[in-house]
This record gives structure tokens, C-alpha cells and sequence, in this order.
């Protein structure tokens, strides 16, 4: 994630950004990724950090993939 001159000491002092999710049953894993993409949208928008369409695309096959793993190997009712 490329940074605004300053936006990270902004950030690293003055808040906390973060954002989580819970699916419960069978959502799809797009919605885990278009939480993540929204996560960022947030980030550019609120905080004016600066997110290349590489980053994003990144953060969101991350968030896909371990999804993903989380839904075959984690234990729970929905396995």
C-alpha cells in the first residue's frame, strides 16, 4: 500500500483502523473480498491513503484464499 506523505505517522499515532467479519451458514467468498475491498475504498476515502489497483488486487486474493482454507480445514458447523 503506497502512503500519503505523513498519512502513515497519522495513522500509526492518532487511530486504529480495522475491520472484521463474521459469516455465518454459506456466504460466498466474494463477500469476504468485497469486505476487504471496501475496507480499502474506506482507507482511501476517510484517511487519504493512496491504494494502487495492484495492492488491491492483492489484498483481495489474500483475503479470498484464506477464506478459502479457513472454510476446508477450520473446524465448525459449517465444515
Amino acid at each position: 500500500m503506497e502512503l500519503v506523505a505523513g498519512a502513515a505517522e497519522r495513522l500509526l499515532t492518532d487511530e486504529v483502523v480495522s475491520v472484521s467479519g463474521l459469516f455465518e451458514g454459506s456466504e460466498d467468498i466474494a463477500v469476504a473480498r468485497d469486505l476487504a475491498g471496501d475496507f480499502l475504498a474506506d482507507a482511501r476515502a476517510v484517511h487519504g491513503l493512496t491504494v494502487s489497483e495492484t495492492a488491491r488486487g492483492a489484498v483481495e486474493l489474500v483475503v479470498s484464499e484464506l477464506v478459502t482454507n479457513a472454510r476446508k480445514y477450520a473446524p465448525g458447523p459449517a465444515c
